[in-house]
């Protein structure tokens, strides 16, 4: 269960301001990006990110491991997703539903190719911190989203990010299918 802090941080993020969720509008809500290196369970954000190891190719054809910063393994970053969810459904910002679609998805690439989790913590957070935000404004640009809820604006946005094939296959997918058969991958 996320702690009264994680709670403030998550609304913080969704509504950008200090406003009550039941006042909010469908212009003043944003897709809660949250570092998972930091918000983990345990009560309280975590004060220094985790590390993970990445793959780099070099200019030999090899690979390399770099360490950065972010969520180590998947067991970490499913903890921290039920942390997400809980408080999404407690604040009534997103529905269960579509939560559970994207840990779906993000388990079934993890699952896939698990010797590259490096990768595919870093494509999910710019998947959250980025690419979400770019099909917030090609749905805001509609107006069909006008008459949304703040809620069923973000339930559309992570059920968007999930389908976004594209996205994941040239982020994630093909680096990955590079790796196992040792080709560098063009970045």
């Amino acid at each position: 269960r996320p702690s009264q802090e994680q709670i403030t941080v998550f609304l913080f993020k969704v509504f950008r301001s200090k406003c009550k969720p039941q006042a909010a509008t469908v212009a003043d809500t944003h897709f809660p990006a949250l570092d998972f290196g930091l918000f983990q369970a345990g009560g309280k954000t975590r004060r220094e990110k985790s590390r993970v190891e990445r793959l780099v190719p070099t200019s030999d054809g090899k690979w390399k491991c770099e360490h950065m910063a972010g969520v180590p393994d998947f067991e970490a970053w499913s903890r921290s997703w039920a942390l997400f969810e809980v408080a999404a459904t407690m604040t009534e910002t997103m529905s269960s539903g579509p939560c559970k679609q994207y840990y779906k998805h993000v388990e079934r690439l993890h699952n896939r190719f698990p010797e590259c989790w490096g990768w595919l913590v870093e494509v999910e957070e710019l998947c959250r911190f980025e690419y979400i935000a770019e099909i917030r404004r090609d749905v805001s640009a509609t107006s069909r989203s006008s008459s949304w809820s703040p809620r069923e604006l973000l339930d559309h946005l992570l059920i968007q990010a999930v389908k976004a094939t594209d996205f994941w296959k040239t982020r994630y997918t093909e680096k990955c299918v590079a790796y196992r058969t040792s080709a560098t991958p063009d970045v």
